[in-house]
């Protein structure tokens, strides 16, 4: 079963810009929008990420530049 179908392990989630913080989905407690960067460097925004959507994509960071949705946990 693909870890994206069905995600093994939660975990709580500070933003930053400097620390990996890998995952193949997450979900926020609050609305708000939430910074990626990729595994090729490149960095995007989702403006509204609305509470408790599962959200499937995978990322290297959830930056803290450009988030500001909180209680955000990530799958892996």
């Amino acid at each position: 079963m693909n870890t994206a179908d069905n995600p093994s392990r939660f975990i709580a989630v500070t933003p930053s810009d400097t620390e990996p913080n890998v995952g193949v989905g997450f979900s926020v407690g609050v609305t708000g929008p939430v910074s990626f960067e990729f595994a090729d460097g490149t960095n995007a925004v989702w403006p509204v990420c609305t509470a408790g959507v599962y959200y499937a994509l995978s990322f290297q960071k959830i930056r803290s530049t450009g988030t500001t949705a909180t209680g955000i946990v990530r799958f892996s």
